[in-house]
């Protein structure tokens, strides 16, 4: 089952105010050649998309909410879409060098994750990457919320939290190579807040 709502991000996203890019902007655009193309999925308030066009990469954000990407296009057009990464009607012509994707991983379903990883692996061209920051099964938030799997929670929202090793197994079956992968309590510190959270850069081998 799909436990994704629009509606709560409608919500959220006519709400956020955080503007400054995140940690993870910041760690990944070392990466980053400039004139490069990047595909922003789950932009949310575009943050890091326009942290990244200030850089100097050629980017597309693309996110389910339509409020965000509303507010997003007031600032910049042209930039943002609405689409779904993981639907099977999900269509994007040009193909990307970077595909980039922080804390979008944990808000999906087993099932959605496998149509977002067949669905990004063709908007890659061959040597691609793909970098993900998402929430592991260490994560103190984890036993807050109704429980329905030994790793899914109902809270404010839906989210899995991700068993890093199964990710990885699932991520080769998909066509990907982990290249790097860490992960920390530091990595998204939010006021007293400090999830276990785990980065990977993964390229398309095929």
């Amino acid at each position: 089952m799909n436990f994704r709502r629009n509606s709560y991000w409608n919500n959220f996203y006519s709400k956020f105010s955080l503007l400054d890019e995140s940690n993870f902007a910041r760690f990944s655009v070392k990466y980053f050649k400039k004139n490069s193309s990047l595909l922003d999925v789950a932009c949310g308030n575009g943050r890091d998309t326009f942290f990244f066009i200030k850089k100097g990469i050629k980017c597309k954000g693309i996110d389910i909410s339509k409020i965000a990407i509303k507010n997003n296009s007031k600032k910049l057009k042209n930039i943002f879409e609405v689409k779904d990464a993981c639907s099977d009607k999900f269509k994007i012509r040009k193909k990307y060098d970077y595909i980039y994707c922080r804390f979008f991983l944990h808000t999906i379903d087993q099932e959605s994750e496998k149509s977002f990883l067949r669905n990004i692996k063709k908007v890659m061209m061959k040597k691609s990457k793909l970098f993900l920051e998402f929430r592991t099964t260490k994560d103190p938030m984890m036993k807050k919320g109704k429980k329905i799997s030994y790793n899914e929670v109902i809270s404010d929202h839906y989210r899995r939290f991700i068993d890093v090793e199964n990710f990885i197994k699932n991520s080769k079956e998909y066509g990907f190579k982990i290249i790097f992968k860490a992960s920390s309590y530091n990595f998204a510190k939010f006021k007293n807040e400090r999830p276990h959270i785990c980065r990977m850069i993964l390229r398309k081998t095929n």
